[in-house]
């Protein structure tokens, strides 16, 4: 009886400290319903596998408690079959980050990729080596989690990512012998390459500032008590923010960055800034009109 309580205390243990040493809390959905005449049960495997890639393997050397694991959201819709497990499609990453001391969380990429080509055998496991490559599948997925990665270290500390874009700019690199287009400069304007190299981009140098500024000076200090900084200048300090986007703004207004940026925070800015001061509502309207003129209608509730 003494063992068998030592081997259940032993198991706990190994159990918790899994829940502990993963960052990533990843949902995964995969869209396969304008492919006719194939069996599901590939897709069923595939968003199953592509969760345990997500979510079981160590991407970094700290430890994260529950509270502040990244949250993922993958889709993946395949639109077609070029060849037995060779499949063409979109995928589109989503993840978030707690805002301190409340049930709040804030979204920090929203980004759609529309040349997501892969391969994909069914049961067969999702392998991936930082230093080589092994499959487009793979070297998606590990890109994107770097890249959630590296944003979500910057909102914490200034250029806190930096490790992670170097990660991301390895998988770039090794993918980009492939002669898949997403990989490369000649790709399209949104996709991977170009994200990377925006970020990465002394140009951009301001947006990861911005980053850690927006969120750990400006909606972290919201819920702090009244011996920190008042909610006037917390405002203040997400304009500020915002100050330093319209700098990336004007040299390269069309990057994929900035559309990914405005896409990810335009429903956050209108419901943050809509218990804000008059004074604020009119600077970040006047901000946002410029930068982001294809979600004005929706900005015009903060007039």
């Amino acid at each position: 009886m003494k063992s068998f309580k030592i081997t259940n205390i032993f198991f706990l243990f190994l159990i918790l400290f899994k829940a502990q040493s993963q960052e990533i809390i990843a949902t995964v959905r995969v869209d396969a319903n304008d492919l006719q005449n194939l069996e599901k049960s590939i897709f069923t495997d595939m968003e199953q596998n592509i969760k345990q890639f997500l979510n079981n393997r160590k991407w970094t050397n700290d430890k994260f408690s529950v509270g502040e694991k990244i949250k993922m959201n993958v889709l993946i819709k395949i639109l077609s079959q070029d060849g037995i497990g060779k499949y063409k499609g979109s995928v589109q990453i989503q993840s978030s980050r707690p805002v301190y001391n409340s049930s709040y969380e804030t979204i920090l990429i929203n980004h759609l990729d529309k040349d997501c080509n892969f391969e994909y055998v069914q049961y067969q496991t999702i392998d991936f080596n930082d230093n080589t490559f092994i499959s487009h599948l793979s070297s998606i997925l590990a890109f994107y989690t770097y890249i959630a990665l590296a944003l979500d270290y910057d909102s914490f500390s200034k250029f806190g990512g930096s490790t992670f874009l170097e990660k991301a700019q390895l998988v770039l690199n090794n993918a980009q012998q492939q002669g898949q287009s997403a990989w490369e400069n000649g790709g399209g304007s949104n996709s991977r390459y170009w994200l990377f190299e925006n970020l990465n981009s002394p140009q951009f140098k301001d947006f990861r500032e911005a980053n850690y500024i927006y969120h750990r000076l400006g909606f972290d200090s919201m819920q702090k008590n009244t011996k920190e900084p008042t909610l006037e200048e917390s405002y203040k300090k997400m304009l500020d923010a915002l100050d330093l986007i319209k700098k990336c703004f004007d040299v390269r207004p069309n990057s994929a960055l900035i559309r990914t940026y405005f896409n990810t925070k335009d429903k956050e800015f209108v419901s943050i800034f809509s218990e804000a001061g008059t004074r604020e509502k009119i600077r970040i309207y006047e901000l946002l009109k410029v930068m982001d003129p294809t979600n004005l209608d929706n900005y015009e509730k903060l007039k």
